[in-house]
């Protein structure tokens, strides 16, 4: 079988898979689709504690999904690699069953 693909685009996107293999990751990465956010808006959208939010971040910051970035007191997060709502779109598309 040939793949169009080479190793290193696959393991870049094996890489940003596994980034974003979790369903509070995915929430995070559409909450952030069109805007940035700090930790506590997050929380606040997504129900979810303070050390699971932050837990999250940092697997998708040391993932290079997202980057933060200080304004003021606050630490706001954003989307770092675009290429991610790829994939959120294709699954909107095509995720049913």
């Amino acid at each position: 079988m040939k793949t169009n693909l080479s190793i290193e685009k696959l393991s870049q996107a094996a890489k940003v898979l596994r980034c974003i293999a979790h369903p509070d990751r995915l929430r995070i990465v559409e909450c952030l689709e069109h805007k940035t956010l700090s930790v506590n808006q997050l929380i606040e959208k997504l129900g979810l504690d303070q050390a699971v939010v932050s837990k999250h971040l940092s697997v998708l910051r040391r993932g290079g999904i997202v980057s933060s970035k200080v304004d003021k007191n606050f630490r706001r997060y954003v989307i770092s690699y675009p290429n991610v709502l790829n994939v959120l779109n294709c699954m909107r598309k095509h995720g049913g069953k």
